[in-house]
Parts: structure tokens; sequence; C-alpha cells
């Protein structure tokens, strides 16, 4: 789960999404299962790279190389929206992207 977590930056992710201003309920909601998706996105794929035989950083890399092309831009795309500064709305899309590498 660490390999995971780390190969895609999820600490800065999840840090920046914690100091993230949710004013309202469903502001915080948002927030919250925005959060939930990214934990969810890395549960799946640590759960992908144990299924396929792997462990640690060598099992996420040999899990990145069936997908190399997507992961790559999905992951240069979210590192761009946790540097330029987390909202809401960015945090979401950050999740979701995530989610798509799993769906997809």
């Amino acid at each position: 789960m660490f390999a995971a977590g780390r190969y895609f930056g999820m600490d800065d992710l999840i840090t920046s999404a914690r100091s993230i201003s949710a004013p309202d309920y469903y502001d915080r909601l948002a927030l919250d299962r925005a959060v939930a998706q990214v934990e969810t996105f890395v549960r799946q794929v640590t759960s992908e790279v144990l299924a396929q035989g792997g462990t640690g950083a060598d099992g996420v890399d040999a899990w990145v190389e069936r997908r190399r092309k997507e992961v790559d831009r999905i992951r240069a795309t979210v590192q761009d929206i946790t540097a330029s500064g987390l909202s809401l709305s960015k945090l979401t899309l950050a999740a979701n992207l995530l989610g798509d590498l799993t769906r997809g």
C-alpha cells in the first residue's frame, strides 16, 4: 500500500486536501468523498499488484508498465494539480482521474 501511495504522490495530495476549507455541510461531504476516492484508489492498486504476485515498488512498477502511457499522463496531471494549490474542485478532479486508472 505504501509503495503505490508513494509512486503516485498520495501523501502530498492528502496532506494538501486536509487544508482545504469546507465551510458547509455539502462541501465537507464532497471533501470527504474525494479523499475517500483517493484512498480507495491506493487500495485498489495495491490489491491489483498483490493479485498479480507483486510486492512493494517492484510490484507497482510492473502494474504501471502495463498501462504506462495512461499512468504517466494522469500522474503528471495529479502532480500539477497538487502543486498548483489544491481546491475542492481540483481535489475532486484528481480523485476522479486516479479512479480512471483502476476502472479502465
